[in-house]
Order: structure tokens, then C-alpha cells, then sequence
């Protein structure tokens, strides 16, 4: 039952335990944790913390550049979280791949992930996703060149942090 601990444990820590290291910049270390997540997720059958240990994957794989590992393991999460219909990771997932085509300048791609996501921080009340999001879609619509559309959505996410 270690491995069912672990995962209560996580849940409870708002999953400090597996993205601390990533934080610190520890990449190598990070992916241990979360392959190790991983592989607790699958043993005990929980497909919603699969699906989130991926994400992660593809969180460290995006930060280290490694962008084609890192959408494949988001494509994975974001297949999961349709699954199992976990609206809230969906959300994250889709946000998570238009920053990850953002760093490869595929901006249309990007900024399709990321109204998807929007709409669904919309619809499940997520204010926080939200901004966040809007924040993102002002970025990639100003590395567009489409300032004004920037400027609106920078706006929004002023607005919606008020």
C-alpha cells in the first residue's frame, strides 16, 4: 500500500512532493519523481493521476527544450483527462501544449490549445486558469505581430485579476 500512500499523500500536499524539483531547477531529478508518480498512478489503476504525472513529464521535457518528448507526453495526459473527463486537467493540458507550440514559434498552433483551454477555465469557473490564459493568448498574439489583439487580451487578464 506504499504506493496508494504516496498518492493520498500528494494529493493532500497539492503535489509539492513531485514538482519540488523541478522548481529548483533539478530537471534529471524531477523526471525520476514524476516517472515515479508514473509508475505508482498505473500500479494502482488511478488513470487522473496517470494523466497528471504525464503532464509533468511533459512540463520538465518542455523546460529542458525538449519539445517533441514534451507535447507527446501532453498529448498523453490530454487524452487521459478526456477519458476519465477531468475538465480541470483537460484545461491544463490544452494550456500546457499552446505554451509548448509558443516556444516553437507555431503560434497559430498555440493559440489553438490555448482558446481551448480558455473555454473550458470558462466553463468549469477556473478565474485563475483563466487569467493565466488570457495572459498567454496576449503573448502569443503579440509575437504574431498583432498588437491590438495582444493589448486586448493583456487587458482581459488585467480585468479578470481584479
Amino acid at each position: 500500500m506504499p504506493g496508494k500512500q504516496a498518492i493520498a499523500l500528494s494529493r493532500v500536499r497539492g503535489w509539492e512532493i513531485w514538482a519540488m524539483p523541478d522548481s529548483l531547477g533539478e530537471f534529471s531529478r524531477a523526471i525520476d519523481c514524476h516517472q515515479k508518480y508514473l509508475e505508482i498512478a498505473r500500479e494502482i489503476g488511478n488513470r487522473a493521476s496517470e494523466g497528471i504525472a504525464l503532464g509533468n513529464l511533459g512540463n520538465v521535457y518542455n523546460k529542458l527544450g525538449q519539445y517533441s518528448q514534451g507535447i507527446d507526453y501532453l498529448q498523453q495526459s490530454l487524452a487521459i483527462s478526456r477519458k476519465v473527463g477531468n475538465r480541470a486537467s483537460e484545461g491544463i493540458a490544452l494550456g500546457n501544449l499552446g505554451n509548448a507550440y509558443c516556444s516553437l514559434r507555431q503560434f497559430r498552433q498555440a493559440i489553438d490549445y490555448l482558446q481551448q483551454s480558455l473555454e473550458i477555465a470558462r466553463e468549469i469557473g477556473d478565474r485563475a486558469s483563466e487569467g493565466r490564459v488570457l495572459g498567454y493568448l496576449g503573448t502569443a498574439y503579440n509575437k504574431l505581430g498583432q498588437y491590438q489583439l495582444a493589448i486586448d487580451y493583456y487587458q482581459k487578464d488585467l480585468a479578470n485579476g481584479k
